[in-house]
């Protein structure tokens, strides 16, 4: 008796998913499809050009083609389409489609470790609907292929049943590491997990961890061995992080990435720089003594940085149908995505506060990494700098929590008591003031957009 219903809820777990992952994806071709003129820009330029020296020179050959500013896998994953239907932009766009309804699958799978099937299907379609994830099919940037990446890393760490589930968990941390080198908070989630595991006592945690770890090591290693064979120094992942650094902890920053300041910064900071390790050398160097000398304006930086992170989206959106990236677009058009994109992530992150600091969410195995996971990203980017695109990859997780604010596990609800409602309250404020100081701004450049479409004036980013 207990088998057959074991198997009717897998059964209807895997009907779930499949409907789930099967209208993210629609969802994304129909997007793909209506932009299909849309060609590469400002970063996806870059991942373009590598991939076609890939296939040009051929892999052996190409990977040591380019500088280490770029980890390789999202240059591999457009190679990867190139050279099997030919130099097409809508090739990867469809694979990050294909990508894009897995991600709604594992925010289901993942939800299913904290949720009831209805909460978990209320995630994963957040997931599979949400606007900026949409958009980010059409670019050809990495956002995509490192959130699913995430996931699944997470998946299968959390279902773990045995030490080479747990070794797949760390290649393909692995891999979304040398997709963006904030893959590594994939490692600090599993951290963060241990304690909550160790509780149940179900699992060999010793043998996972080094299976996780050797994982890990197996994919990042070939590529920090070519670093060192090109820059005769142990470079493990890029050499992008010093730029970034600077661009956070000087005299001028505003807590995010300023396009009009970047020859700015390169006159005052690195002018005899001749290589991208020399350009990251001198970010390290005068930003750490930036922080030297003005500890309390660092601090005061981290919080905006903070507030970025998490703040509003819609700049890179905004910025990239100004510069008509999508072809002619009409006004109606550029207002429908404007406020999808503007009011969406304030609805879900209010909500997801609720679930994240409910009374036992983040004492569970995936409440635990998943927190984890949020923790890092705000670290790393509190002490680089703060853009709203850069939290894209947990919108699920912070899906699962929002749906945790209502049902947290399969049992009642504990209740949340007056003093912890304080802090929810204190959280919110403090993201909603945030959100104040960028609305204008954006509201105004969405306006200027949709005002002169479908034949916009380019904005500067």
């Amino acid at each position: 008796m207990m088998d057959a219903v074991r198997e009717r809820v897998r059964k209807v777990d895997l009907v779930a998913m499949v409907a789930v992952g099967i209208g993210a994806f629609v969802v994304r071709l129909v997007t793909i499809w209506n932009a299909r003129a849309a060609g590469v820009h400002s970063d996806m330029i870059e991942y373009h050009d590598r991939a076609m020296l890939l296939l040009e020179r051929g892999l052996a050959s190409g990977l040591y083609a380019f500088n280490a500013w770029r980890t390789p896998a999202y240059p591999l994953f457009l190679w990867a389409h190139y050279s099997a239907f030919g130099v097409d932009y809508l090739a990867p766009r469809i694979g990050q489609a294909v990508l894009g309804g897995v991600a709604a699958i594992l925010t289901y799978g993942l939800a299913r470790q904290l949720l009831t099937r209805k909460r978990s299907v209320i995630a994963a379609c957040v997931t599979a609907l949400y606007p900026a994830a949409i958009l980010f099919s059409v670019y050809l940037a990495s956002e995509t292929l490192f959130t699913c990446l995430l996931l699944a890393g997470l998946w299968c760490w959390l279902t773990a049943s045995s030490v080479g589930v747990a070794a797949l968990a760390g290649l393909l941390f692995g891999v979304a590491t040398m997709t963006r080198a904030a893959g590594l908070i994939g490692l600090v989630a599993i951290v963060a997990s241990v304690p909550a595991l160790s509780r149940l006592g179900l699992r060999p945690l010793r043998a996972q961890l080094f299976a996780v770890l050797t994982g890990f090591i197996v994919v990042v290693a070939p590529w920090s061995y070519r670093n060192y064979q090109m820059y005769d120094r142990v470079i493990p992942l890029d050499t992008n992080g010093g730029f970034n650094f600077l661009a956070g902890n000087h005299p001028e920053a505003t807590g995010r990435y300023e396009w009009n300041y970047a020859s700015t910064l390169e006159t005052e900071y690195y002018p005899t720089a001749a290589t991208d390790l020399e350009i990251s050398d001198h970010g390290y160097r005068h930003g750490l003594a930036f922080v030297s000398t003005h500890p309390g304006a660092f601090l005061r930086l981290a919080l905006i940085k903070l507030g970025y992170l998490w703040g509003l989206e819609g700049r890179e959106h905004v910025w990239l149908a100004s510069v008509s990236y999508f072809g002619a677009v009409s006004s109606s058009v550029v207002w429908a995505w404007g406020i999808a994109v503007l009011v969406s992530f304030p609805l879900l992150a209010i909500v997801a506060v609720v679930g994240l600091l409910r009374p036992g969410v983040i004492h569970t195995p995936a409440g635990a990494a998943f927190a984890g996971a949020l923790l890092a990203l705000s670290a790393l980017h509190a002490i680089s700098f703060g853009e709203a695109r850069f939290h894209l990859p947990v919108i699920p997780l912070l899906a699962i929590f929002a749906a945790a604010a209502f049902a947290p596990n399969n049992t009642d609800a504990p209740h949340i008591s007056g003093r912890r409602w304080m802090v929810i309250a204190a959280v919110v404020l403090a993201l909603c003031a945030a959100w104040s100081t960028q609305l204008p701004m954006l509201f105004e450049r969405l306006s200027a957009v949709a005002g002169s479409a479908p034949t916009p004036s380019p904005l500067v980013y």
